[in-house]
This record gives structure tokens, C-alpha cells and sequence, in this order.
């Protein structure tokens, strides 16, 4: 919950930007609000599959899910949800932060890939676990 919290108070603060930095748009904010919702997407996905690591559903897995995947370089082979809520605030608050800092046209590569990346990576583990494996 207090993670919930802490991305509510991020996403509000994404329209305070344009006081500090006079090139922050509305634009910007807007991108940043998709980049936001696409990892708490993706963060909600990796919860339910920390508590169900086993993509065939059964107990004894064949195949875990952060066995094989990107994510197991990212977060670890077995994370725990304290560690996976820990790396999502941080990780949206350092993609706000260089979001931020990076000048107007850095900063709209840098979150169009972002979104990119994460919509990309929420389809993929949605469908993937729709149709039974990554």
C-alpha cells in the first residue's frame, strides 16, 4: 500500500515539474504519466507472478518464471515483493529524475522508449501467461 501511495504522490508531482524547469511541458508530463502507469503495470504483473512462480500452475514447476527471463538480470532470479516494491519506487523516481534533468530533446527519446520498452514488456507477459508460457 505504502507503494501504492508513493506512485500517487509522484504522478501528482509530475505537474509541479513545470515550476522547477521551464522546459518541462505538459507534454513531458503526460509522457511521464504513461511511463509511470506502464511500470506500475508491469509491477503488478511481476507480484503476481512472485507469489505464482510457476508458469504451468502446478507446484513442483518445470519452469520458474524469473529462471530464463529479462527480468532475472534486473531484479534477481528469486525477489522478493518487498524487493520488487522497493525497485519500482526507486525506479520510477530515477525515471522522473533524469526525465527531468535531461534536456527537451533527450528527454522525449528517453521516455518514448521507456513507454516502448514497458508496453512492450506488460504485452508480452500478459500474453504470455494467457497462452500458458514466456
Amino acid at each position: 500500500m505504502k507503494a501504492v501511495i508513493g506512485i500517487a504522490l509522484l504522478l501528482v508531482s509530475f505537474g509541479a515539474f513545470a515550476d522547477f524547469n521551464p522546459n518541462w511541458t505538459r507534454e513531458d508530463s503526460l509522457r511521464q504519466a504513461a511511463a509511470t502507469t506502464l511500470f506500475v503495470a508491469d509491477w503488478y504483473q511481476t507480484r503476481y507472478f512472485i507469489k505464482h512462480p510457476c508458469l504451468d500452475g502446478t507446484q513442483t514447476c518445470a519452469r520458474p518464471l524469473f529462471e530464463n527471463g529479462p527480468a532475472r538480470h534486473i531484479i534477481g532470479r528469486h525477489p522478493s515483493v518487498g524487493e520488487l516494491n522497493t525497485f519500482t519506487v526507486l525506479g520510477i523516481g530515477a525515471h522522473a529524475a533524469i526525465s527531468y534533468m535531461l534536456p527537451p530533446e533527450w528527454r522525449h527519446a528517453w521516455q518514448y522508449v521507456f513507454i516502448g520498452y514497458e508496453a512492450y514488456n506488460v504485452h508480452r507477459t500478459y500474453v504470455g501467461f494467457r497462452s500458458g508460457g514466456l
